[in-house]
């Protein structure tokens, strides 16, 4: 199985960004709304969209995919993302899912 680091992009909104984190890690709502707190900023001067890396799972990448694809067919276009590469184990990364 391979880890991949997935550029995201999504709107800033907390309640967005907490939806997406609980799509790609199966969290409960708390531990997501706590590490969304600790890791992103909604100041009000900020853009609206925000863009992030993480390194998931296949098995995550699969979880993403269908939570862009349902969003997309509601008409919600309020996250994209890329796979940008298969990551080495060696690599460490502060925003890696793929351990919880």
């Amino acid at each position: 199985m391979h880890n991949y680091k997935v550029t995201l992009t999504a709107r800033r909104g907390k309640v967005n960004i907490i939806k997406l984190i609980r799509a790609i890690t199966g969290w409960g709502l708390k531990e997501a709304k706590d590490y969304v707190e600790r890791e992103f900023s909604f100041d009000e001067w900020l853009t609206d969209w925000v863009t992030f890396d993480v390194v998931i799972t296949t098995e995550q990448m699969a979880q993403l995919a269908h939570y862009v694809t349902a969003r997309r067919h509601d008409n919600y276009l309020d996250v994209e993302f890329v796979a940008s590469t298969i990551v080495q184990p060696k690599e460490v990364d502060p925003f890696d899912f793929t351990n919880s």
